[in-house]
């Protein structure tokens, strides 16, 4: 019996699983993180055929089923002088069922890989799926070919230089069969198979596959993508190159980055990039830059760029900083394309730093707040939604810092207005989306001047005069000291502020003596300023002076 998924894979699955579950319960997040499954072609079939001066043959066909560990391809051979020979593997995904618009991904190599790539699919290369496919190596066991028109076929390089095949079915399949025909290739073909696997959508850090660039136009002099591999090895501080030369006149240049498997519903295509700022002067120019996903060979909604810059972004941009944006498809994807395209020979070029599948950007659901507002010398605690099985990363700089990982950030005291950053993460993964600014508003706090004031004993009110009232103080409070309420002096909370002076009330009880009060204002932002210290005086009656009538 052949397995199905390596032990390595399993381990590898259950271990992000739990690591998920685990850290997902910590943060407070949803137990529902599901690892994608990698499934492999569990069974195979295979042949030959020719005719006349020809031969075929093919070897090892087992090694590529599984993950293949050791790296041993299936070799199909064909030989040809004069007439016509094939060799043909059958990969088999035996209790299983692709979905429609799934993706198979076979890597393949040998001498004549990088010839046949501009062959697959044709006479000379045929690729085709199948569904109803069985373990019997009978014509019977390959199941029903589906319709070559239904069939889509790309190709791409993985890091490592590898290239793989993606083969996509507009109808459900469980088979893949590659072939190599000589009868249009005179000479000696000779094709590598690695092995083929199709993968679920799932949670997980989810790095790219690889990459394809292209370049086409009427005239692409000098027109490039160099670098390819930069676009998706998760380090911005390389680069893959966009540059059309001196005289790309309706030059489009390419780059799709392909992932193993389809994305969740509400995963973002995230990008990294810049701009030289000199080519900045005309921003219409971004609108030949685009963003488009794909799931299989059916694209998703194009996106330019232009209308993912916000004006911070913008003047990210300018300034000559790699900027990040994200965008969320209606729909899953499996690849994501960048195209660049110029129509009368404008020299042009963009640095793609990364191109991931990430989380979407966070939200903020009340009473969270993406601009809150606090009083001078406060804090405040901001917080955001990151969905289900991301987490939050916050930062004190747009680009670049260092990541706090928290569902909440405390600011601590500030003193003037600051603006934090927050993007949302796979819970454990580095590639994160957009960062959205949150600007934390500090207000100042009212001020107000208070002066003293005198009473005579039984008189019941005081007027206390003010001045320097700053920051349009709005109500006031007063709070007396122990000997004052001791003596029946009234706490006033939140009365509307008068011009000056503010009255008083006075026990007609109280007795001689000083008395002291705070005094605080507070203004429409609800901040309150530092407490002022203020003494009424309530002095004695004079004695009732004593007449004599003579």
């Amino acid at each position: 019996m052949v397995i199905k998924v390596s032990v390595f894979s399993i381990l590898s699955i259950l271990s992000l699983t739990l690591l998920l579950m685990v850290v997902g319960s910590t943060l407070g997040y949803a137990q529902t993180c599901t690892a994608p499954v990698k499934t492999y072609a569990n069974y195979e079939d295979h042949g030959d055929s020719h005719v006349l001066v020809a031969s075929s043959s093919t070897s090892s066909t087992s090694s590529a089923v599984g993950a293949n560990p050791t790296n041993t391809p299936a070799v199909l051979n064909v030989v040809t002088v004069l007439g016509a020979a094939e060799a043909w593997i059958e990969l088999k995904f035996v209790g299983s069922t692709i979905p429609a618009g799934s993706t198979t991904y076979v890597k393949i190599g040998g001498s004549s890989a990088l010839n046949v790539l501009n062959l697959i699919g044709g006479a000379s290369s045929p690729v085709s799926a199948y569904s109803g496919a069985t373990s019997a190596t009978t014509i019977a066991g390959q199941g029903t070919q589906i319709a070559a028109a239904s069939v889509k076929v790309s190709n791409f390089s993985a890091a490592d230089g590898s290239i793989y095949l993606a083969i996509t079915s507009a109808l459900a399949y469980n088979a893949v069969k590659i072939a190599i025909n000589a009868s249009v290739i005179v000479g000696t073909g000779q094709l590598f198979i690695y092995h083929a696997y199709f993968q679920t959508a799932g949670y997980s850090c989810d790095p790219a596959a690889g990459s394809a660039p292209s370049v086409s136009g009427l005239l692409t002099l000098g027109g490039a993508v160099t670098n390819p591999n930069n676009a998706f090895d998760n380090d911005k501080s390389t680069a893959t190159v966009f540059s059309m030369g001196v005289a790309g006149v309706g030059t489009t240049l390419k780059e799709t980055i392909y992932f193993p498997g389809p994305s969740n519903t509400g995963d973002a295509a995230t990008i990294t990039f810049s701009i030289p700022p000199a080519l900045l002067l005309d921003l219409s120019l971004l609108n030949n830059i685009s963003v488009t996903p794909y799931n299989g060979n059916v694209a998703g909604t194009s996106v330019s760029l232009t209308s993912l810059l916000s004006l911070d972004l913008l003047a990210l941009l300018r300034a000559n900083n790699k900027t990040t944006v994200s965008i969320v498809p209606s729909s899953t994807f499996d690849r994501i394309e960048i195209s660049m395209s110029s129509l009368l020979g404008v020299l042009a070029q963009m640095n793609l730093y990364e191109v991931q599948r990430t989380a979407p950007i966070p939200t903020f659901v009340s009473p969270a707040a993406q601009n809150p507002s606090i009083c001078y010398n406060n804090s405040t605690t901001l917080s955001a939604t990151a969905g289900t099985c991301n987490e939050l990363h916050w930062y004190t700089v747009p680009t670049g810092g260092t990541a706090t990982v928290a569902a909440t950030y405390s600011t601590g005291n500030l003193t003037s207005t600051t603006t934090y950053y927050v993007a949302a993460a796979r819970i454990g993964c580095t590639a994160e989306s957009e960062r959205v600014p949150v600007k934390v508003t500090v207000n100042p706090l009212p001020a107000i001047t208070p002066g003293n004031t005198t009473v005579c004993k039984g008189i019941t009110t005081a007027s206390l005069p003010y001045s320097a009232a700053t920051n349009t103080p709005t109500t006031y409070s007063i709070t007396w000291n122990g000997a004052a309420t001791a003596a029946g002096f009234l706490n006033v909370t939140d009365q509307a502020l008068v011009t000056t002076p503010i009255t008083l009330s006075v026990p007609s009880a109280a007795a001689a003596a000083t008395y002291s009060g705070t005094l605080t204002v507070k203004n429409a932002n609800g901040c309150t300023s530092t407490t002022n210290n203020f003494n009424v005086v309530v002095h004695p009656k004079p004695l009732t002076p004593h007449i004599a009538i003579q």
